[in-house]
């Protein structure tokens, strides 16, 4: 039978350092009970080797004096070949409640390492198609172990799963507590790039950066960069390196290319876009994605009159048609750290601009259309726009809500039916609001329909020509 020496002549010189109080917690391969000692699991190897696999532990010896010495010791296993977690509880002179130990027991007791590795069996064994709940369950169970986290990145790195949105929040409150317990060693840094590839899936880029700069990797810290609304530090960030690969140049170039591009914009001014974390940038095709993934909501097309997108091939169609129309300036709202939140947009023609926006559904709520719709109120005085005209439901309180407080005020004048569930609204930039609305006012609506073929029509029996209304 083995003996473990040198951990029993540890044992003795703890106790008597400490005059008999001290705690032992320790965890290895071993055996803990006479039963396992009688059917050999403590038995020396039919031959010693300098190397190879280690012994099995005699926790059963360990604990076996100090229990004689008035020692609590609680030991569990989960298999006879696996890891036995060990505690022994010393306090001499001093009578500790049970409900101490009990307490204690019931703390250690919900995890062992063994568990670990039973999740990561099953995670490893999951079909592809395996719901991201049940993922979430295993690596939770794991205590975000890196065994399970490993296989479920390797799944999903590239092609993250369809997230309902509840698991899509679910995993976003996980995600923190994986990169805190992720290894950080050299050999490990694939496991992180893909913890970090599934956070930008997730719209956690100021995670995806802390990841991406710990490994030091700045092209992908300045792709999160772009991502975000800031352009021009991604553009600085790339510029800035002594040895850039071919990927930095590559991105280097894109970036550069659409920098280029909204420069050429007469309706985008650069210096009025951003309001702290928020900025609006010009809507492309390097939106495709967020914006199928934002627009999941019918709710959206519905209040916005937008149409219904199958797939992010049929947003990127509608995106460049939209692009080809002069008069007509769309904007992504980003924000600095969940990149693309919303659009605003505006179809302007003789000095009027037709104002719409919409939040994406994950970030609804949190005050990102008032202050979109702010920017864009800047970006039209800029492109000498001065009448800013939309519409609203009568029950939608929260656009109403926004436009209000943007400075936009009822017009008493309805849509022609069947959207005469639509009250339209006028901001004027250039003089403030006006107390009346004139008939050139409601005029100059109604040509502004037309000439942004719009499907509205003024209905001009319910044009109430008179005083601008707010709701209080």
């Amino acid at each position: 039978m083995l003996i473990p020496d040198a951990g029993l002549r540890a044992l003795h010189c703890i106790t008597k350092i400490s005059a008999g109080r001290c705690f032992w917690l320790a965890a290895d391969r071993g055996v803990m009970n006479e039963t396992q000692l009688r059917w050999g699991a403590s038995s020396p190897p039919a031959q010693w080797q300098r190397s190879g696999v280690a012994l099995p532990v005699n926790f059963h010896a360990l604990a076996y004096d100090q229990i004689r010495e008035g020692a609590w010791s609680k030991h569990w296993q989960l298999e006879d070949v696996g890891i036995v977690v060990q505690v022994l509880w010393r306090h001499d002179g001093i009578d500790v409640p049970p409900v101490c130990y009990q307490t204690l027991a019931r703390l250690l007791g919900a995890y062992h390492p063994d568990e670990a590795l039973c999740c990561h069996e099953m995670a490893s064994a999951l079909p592809m198609e395996a719901s991201p709940a049940l993922r979430l369950t295993l690596m939770r169970a794991a205590g975000y172990d890196p065994r399970v986290l490993r296989s479920t990145w390797s799944v999903w790195a590239e092609t993250p799963p369809e997230f309902s949105d509840a698991e899509r929040q679910s995993w976003r409150d996980a995600l923190p507590y994986a990169w805190k317990y992720c290894p950080r060693s050299g050999d490990e840094s694939m496991l992180r790039h893909q913890l970090a590839v599934v956070a930008t899936h997730l719209g956690l880029f100021q995670l995806a950066r802390d990841i991406f700069a710990f490994d030091a990797n700045a092209n992908c810290v300045a792709w999160c960069d772009a991502m975000c609304g800031d352009l021009e530090r991604a553009l600085e960030r790339l510029s800035g390196q002594a040895d850039a690969d071919d990927f930095a140049m590559l991105l280097h170039e894109e970036f550069a290319a659409r920098a280029a591009h909204w420069r050429t914009l007469d309706w985008y001014h650069a210096a009025c876009a951003r309001d702290g974390d928020l900025a609006l940038e010009p809507l492309g095709a390097e939106h495709v994605d967020a914006f199928f993934d934002q627009y999941r909501d019918p709710q959206i097309g519905i209040l916005t009159g937008l149409p219904d997108f199958e797939s992010p091939d049929a947003v990127r169609a509608w995106i460049i048609s939209r692009g080809n129309d002069a008069g007509r300036a769309s904007y992504a709202v980003m924000h600095a750290d969940a990149g693309f939140v919303g659009v605003v947009s505006l179809h302007a023609s003789e000095g009027s601009g037709y104002f719409y926006f919409w939040i994406g559904c994950d970030y609804q709520g949190r005050e990102y259309g008032r202050r979109a719709g702010r920017l864009l109120q800047l970006q039209a005085a800029a492109w000498g726009v001065p009448y800013l005209f939309t519409s609203v439901y009568t029950d939608n309180q929260r656009s109403l809500d926004a436009l209000e407080s943007l400075g936009f005020r009822r017009m008493n004048t309805r849509a022609k039916p069947p959207d005469d569930e639509l009250i339209f609204m006028l901001c004027e930039l250039s003089d403030g609001i006006e107390n009346r609305v004139s008939q050139s006012t409601v005029n100059r609506l109604a040509n502004l329909l037309i000439a942004t073929e719009s499907h509205l029509v003024v209905d001009s029996a319910t044009s109430d020509v008179g005083t601008l209304t707010m709701t209080i």
